[in-house]
């Protein structure tokens, strides 16, 4: 179990990904998560999908993953083993 801090800003991983996002050549986006401070990265792929990127939601399910997060995923992959196989296979 782990405790996230989160300072008194408006930044969020859905933030972060859509200023990663912001290359004119990017159309692609793939994010993994496993926790409910994974959502708002989610939404972001909502956003720049509906604006024409290609965004592949995975949720790696474990006991701590939240059920609406593995609801909203395109994938689910078991665990971390199962995301380190999902990442490879995208390299072949």
């Amino acid at each position: 179990m782990s405790v996230e801090l989160h300072p008194p800003v408006a930044v969020d991983k859905g933030t972060a990904v859509e200023a990663l996002v912001a290359v004119p050549v990017i159309r692609a986006v793939c994010f993994l998560g496993d926790d409910v401070g994974d959502l708002p990265a989610y939404d972001a792929l909502d956003r720049l999908a509906a604006v024409g990127v290609h965004a592949l939601r995975v949720a790696v399910r474990s006991a701590e993953a939240p059920p609406a997060l593995l609801e909203r995923a395109d994938v689910v992959v078991e665990g971390p083993a199962g995301a380190v196989a999902f990442l490879e296979d995208l390299l072949t």
